[in-house]
């Protein structure tokens, strides 16, 4: 993607109509999401790519297959620091402490664009209580590290 800014990447849609794709890490995901409302939003059309998950996505913008993206920022950020891709703009209400230099879709004009992905841990009923309880303080205990903390936070 020969662009250094979102309004860069919106305008080189713009001149390409129907040639950019977007790759997102499944259908009806927010990843998904994101790029029909950017759509919507900017007044163009990129094409949607479903992936079945977020590395093989990513592998394929980094190989040069799709040429954008919508992901989380902790599975993206190894391969932004490397400088293997360009992160144009974050989802969040605010600039992220682990990208401060990236703007927000809303300080871009795209408020539509924010958004904040929920991921839960489930279990089937029939689990006994006392392995749920266990569980649960095993997740709760790894999520208070402060490193996780810093990941979550993304």
């Amino acid at each position: 993607m020969p662009a250094k800014n979102l309004a860069e990447v919106i305008a080189y849609v713009k001149a390409n109509p129907g040639k950019v794709s977007y790759a997102s890490y499944s259908a009806g995901t927010m990843s998904h999401v994101m790029g029909l409302h950017l759509n919507k939003a900017a007044g163009i059309d990129m094409k949607h790519v479903g992936y079945k998950g977020s590395p093989p996505a990513l592998a394929d913008v980094v190989g040069g297959h799709v040429p954008l993206m919508f992901d989380g920022i902790p599975t993206s950020l190894p391969m932004i620091k490397a400088g293997r891709v360009v992160p144009y703009a974050v989802s969040l209400p605010q600039r992220s402490p682990l990208l401060p230099n990236v703007p927000t879709f809303n300080e871009l004009g795209y408020p539509q664009n924010e958004a904040m992905v929920w991921i839960g841990l489930w279990l089937t009923p029939n689990v006994p209580a006392a392995a749920q309880e266990r569980l649960c303080a095993a997740a709760l205990k790894v999520m208070a590290q402060p490193s996780e903390v810093d990941r979550l936070q993304a």
